[in-house]
């Protein structure tokens, strides 16, 4: 998940648009790509963290690891 950004991710990285999704005020996206690009959301000010979810619609938050 990412918070803090708001600009296309297709756009400035090249994430496919299937691999992420706009949910309010974050972005949640396949940890793998979270993952490789963690670095440069953070010079732009952004929190990127890991979420672990019960697979429900609105699932409880499990575990969340910062990156």
């Amino acid at each position: 998940m990412i918070e803090g950004y708001a600009d296309d991710l297709h756009k400035e990285f090249g994430v496919p648009r299937r691999l992420y999704e706009v949910q309010g005020k974050s972005i949640e996206l396949a940890w793998w790509v979270l993952d490789e690009i963690a670095g440069e959301l953070k010079r732009k000010g952004c929190t990127a963290s890991i979420v672990e979810r019960y697979p429900i619609i609105g699932g409880m938050k499990v575990e969340v690891t910062p990156l």
